[in-house]
C-alpha cells in the first residue's frame, strides 16, 4: 500500500464509518445487521460483527492487536490501527467527532490531506431532507410499536420482563409514553421503585434517538421472552 492508497482508503472509511456509527447511536449495535455485508474494508466488517455480537471489550482489543502485530506492511499496520481504534470507540459510545480527531491523528494527514477529509464530512454531514424524514418516522413507528407490545402484555407477566430491563432504558422509553402505558408498569412495582422511575422520567431529559434504543432494546427483549415462553 502506498501513501496515495491509504489516503483513499481512508477516506473511504471515514465514510463508512459516520454512516454506520450514525445507525449505531440511532438505533443501537443491533441495527448495523443489514448493513455490515456492504462495508468494503475485511477488518471494520470483522469489528462491526464484533459489536453486534456484544463481545467483550478485551476480546476485541486481542483480536486487533493480534492483527496489527503481524501487519507487515507499515500503511497497512497504520490503517488497522485506525480501524481498531474506530471501534473501540463505537463500543465505547464516544460522540464521532471526538473519534474522528483521534483517527485523523493516527493517519497522520498531511494539511493538503485534512482538508480533503474535511470536504468529505462537510459532505457526509448535508442534511438529507428525505432520509431524515424517514429516520424520524421509524423512530415514530418504533414509538408506537413499543406501546402496543407493552400493552399486550399479562399484566402477572410484566414482573418477569422488568427484571431484565435497565432501569435507566426503562425511564428513558417511557419518557413520551401515555399514562396507559405508565400505569401498565407503574402497578408491577413496589410505591418506592414506582415513585423512583417516576422521579427518573420527570428529571431525565434524553434526545428522540436515546429513546428509540431505549424502547428498541426492550422490544428486543419482548420478542426473546416471547420466543422462550416466558411472557405471553
Amino acid at each position: 500500500m502506498n501513501r496515495k492508497q491509504f489516503v483513499q482508503a481512508y477516506s473511504g472509511f471515514i465514510k463508512s464509518f459516520i454512516k454506520l456509527n450514525r445507525i449505531a447511536v440511532r438505533h443501537g449495535f443491533s441495527a448495523m445487521e443489514i448493513e455490515v455485508e456492504d462495508v468494503d474494508f475485511e477488518d471494520f466488517r470483522m469489528g462491526l460483527r464484533l459489536l453486534i455480537d456484544k463481545v467483550d471489550p478485551g476480546i476485541i482489543d486481542e483480536k486487533f492487536t493480534n492483527l496489527i502485530q503481524f501487519t507487515k506492511d507499515k500503511l497497512e499496520r497504520q490503517f488497522r490501527v485506525i480501524v481498531k481504534r474506530a471501534i473501540q470507540g463505537m463500543q465505547k459510545k464516544e460522540r464521532a467527532s471526538i473519534i474522528i480527531v483521534a483517527l485523523n491523528s493516527y493517519a497522520n494527514l498531511s494539511k493538503e490531506e485534512e482538508n480533503q477529509i474535511d470536504n468529505l464530512l462537510v459532505h457526509e454531514n448535508e442534511p438529507d431532507t428525505e432520509k431524515e424524514f424517514n429516520e424520524d418516522m421509524d423512530e415514530k413507528n418504533l414509538d408506537v410499536l413499543f406501546s402496543k407490545v407493552i400493552l399486550n402484555i399479562d399484566q402477572k407477566k410484566i414482573k418477569t420482563l422488568l427484571k431484565e430491563i435497565d432501569s435507566k432504558d426503562l425511564a428513558k422509553s417511557l419518557k413520551n409514553q401515555d399514562n396507559a402505558v405508565k400505569e401498565k408498569i407503574f402497578c408491577s412495582l413496589s410505591k418506592r421503585a414506582a415513585f423512583t422511575l417516576e422521579e427518573d422520567i420527570d428529571y431525565m431529559n434524553p434526545e428522540t434517538n436515546e429513546i428509540a434504543e431505549a424502547q428498541g432494546k426492550i422490544v428486543d427483549i419482548v420478542s426473546e421472552k416471547l420466543k422462550t415462553g416466558e411472557i405471553e
